[in-house]
């Protein structure tokens, strides 16, 4: 399912996950919508059903390389030098984990040109969810989940990419508000 015109694209693919066996362990349908709600700013939002007609399925891994991650570009990962902002509630865990955090926005240099994405976690995708955060560009949110036949898992997530210029006064916590409040209608 695809629509697009000058305000907004998005895109619905369908997704069948089988077992060894052949059995339909999850069915994702995953949505995309993109749009431009000012110059300067790419907002795109994703929402992620996984139904397990076959029985339950725990979704399990590590903060680093399960869960929604973004990449920046391959030169991001040779300098290694991807800073990062988070919310004054953010806890710091091992490593590169971060908990009490449902946004983390990266700072990037991409062709000599500044950028900053905002990554932001559903308020009602499980919990307890964590960032993981690389210096390199590629950061996420994870946490375990499961589905069930009876019972599918939603997951909504926001990411914001920005100029520099833009980037600078943007207020961080704001758009995660803004998009909290739009999860939960």
């Amino acid at each position: 399912d695809e629509v697009a015109d000058a305000n907004r694209a998005r895109m619905v693919s369908v997704t069948d996950w089988p077992t060894p066996q052949g059995m339909k362990a999850i069915l994702e349908t995953h949505a995309v919508t993109a749009t431009l709600p000012r110059e300067g700013v790419l907002q795109l939002d994703f929402a992620f059903r996984l139904e397990a007609p076959s029985g339950p399925v725990k979704l399990d891994g590590d903060a680093q390389h399960a869960g929604f991650h973004f990449r920046a570009a391959d030169e991001v990962e040779k300098r290694k030098d991807a800073k990062y902002e988070r919310p004054a509630t953010a806890v710091s865990k091992k490593g590169d984990v971060w908990a009490e955090c449902p946004w983390v926005v990266c700072r990037f240099k991409v062709n000599g040109d500044d950028y900053a994405v905002m990554h932001m976690n559903g308020p009602a995708n499980p919990q307890p969810t964590v960032y993981s955060t690389r210096n390199y560009g590629r950061f996420g949110a994870f946490a375990v989940a499961e589905a069930s036949p009876d019972a599918p898992l939603s997951l909504r997530y926001r990411v914001l990419v920005c100029d520099g210029a833009v980037a600078t006064g943007e207020n961080w916590a704001r758009n995660y508000e803004e998009f909290a409040k739009a999860a939960k209608q």
